[in-house]
């Protein structure tokens, strides 16, 4: 397979804008994920004297660290409850105007079009 060079005559440093919809979906999952990450914080903050009288070895202690990067769901603190919705409140508030700059939007073109040409091209090669 033989690769072409792409040339977007744009700087490295400039930033593609994103989708409202794409912006909107990543906002929501990295809030989620710092949600839960106070979340856990929170439960081990309240359990942690209890944690100090039982937990005496270090390998345990690592283990719990392990825990603490868990994919599960933390439990939900009554204290948290409206913090949460405020933060939900505040992404659905969110609003967007369009970019006028020309340049910027040349390089969302360009790039866009070379996501479809390659989506394009790996699925005929699929056949």
């Amino acid at each position: 397979m033989r690769f072409r060079t792409l040339n977007l005559q744009a700087n490295g440093k400039d930033i593609p804008i994103p989708s409202k919809s794409n912006y909107t979906r990543q906002l929501i999952l990295k809030t989620e994920k710092f949600l839960g990450n106070m979340r856990w914080r929170v439960f081990w903050y309240e359990r942690e004297g209890q944690i100090d009288e039982t937990i005496q070895d270090k390998d345990e202690n690592e283990e719990l660290s392990r825990i603490f990067k868990s994919k599960k769901t933390p439990p939900q603190h009554n204290l948290l409850k409206l913090f949460e919705k405020d933060v939900y409140n505040l992404i659905g508030s969110l609003e967007f105007r369009r970019v006028q700059d020309p340049r910027l939007i040349k390089i969302c073109e360009e790039r866009r079009r070379e996501v479809t040409s390659h989506l394009l091209r790996t699925s005929s090669q699929r056949r």
